[in-house]
């Protein structure tokens, strides 16, 4: 299970710092600039209804909709100190990603930035990802993919667990997601090194083994 505890800490740390976005890797240099890359890849219907899993501070939903107003979000965190700080303007929920307290079919979309990573069960989270959207309804992942090492370090350091790609793949197989989009993207680290405040372990434990990735896939 996630360790409440160390995230937490780190969600402390990050309110200090005025680090609101929580990903790691950065397509622009500003949140805004960075949200508007993203929105770019997701593409997502005007009006669409959006669950985002694993919240953070609600910072990417906030930007989105100020990009967008057309669309509506609702947040879902297991963390209560980051749904603390995440904008009253969207509905709150506080809950499990492996148990999403919805009705089958309900949003347009879901998505996962730099969430996912903290799924125990990452097949039962796709599964209930897909059951709440809608048939023909979206996925959009941002998040990194390990191609080298194990989630030792980074499961003690921050709670997180990075798949291999043909896991990912795997747990699509078995769930009712069809991948459209896969891209490495280009960007930086900067802002989650500085975070890190450790070049030597960042790099042992991010910087080399892992690679940001951005995945967009429809619901059978």
């Amino acid at each position: 299970m996630i360790n409440q505890a160390v995230l937490d800490d780190l969600s402390r740390q990050a309110i200090v710092h005025d680090f609101r976005l929580l990903q790691g890797f950065r397509l622009a240099d500003t949140d805004v600039s960075h949200c508007f890359a993203l929105l770019n890849f997701l593409d997502p219907p005007r009006a669409s209804y959006w669950l985002d899993v694993g919240c953070g501070f609600g910072e990417p939903a906030r930007i989105m909709h100020a990009i967008r107003p057309d669309l509506s979000f609702m947040l879902l965190n297991n963390n209560q100190v980051q749904l603390e700080y995440a904008p009253k303007l969207f509905e709150q929920v506080h809950a499990d990603m492996h148990e999403m307290p919805f009705h089958d079919g309900l949003f347009d979309g879901v998505m996962f930035l730099y969430s996912l990573c903290h799924a125990d069960d990452l097949c039962r989270v796709l599964r209930e990802a897909a059951r709440v959207v809608r048939p023909g309804g979206q996925l959009f992942v941002f998040d990194y993919l390990r191609h080298d090492g194990d989630d030792a370090e980074s499961w003690r350091l921050l709670s997180a667990r990075f798949p291999y790609k043909l896991e990912l793949e795997v747990c699509f197989e078995m769930t009712r997601w069809q991948p459209i989009a896969w891209e490495i993207p280009d960007g930086s680290d900067a802002v989650f090194r500085a975070f890190f405040n450790d070049n030597a372990l960042y790099d042992q434990v991010i910087g080399r083994p892992l690679r940001p990735y951005l995945l967009k896939a429809v619901r059978r």
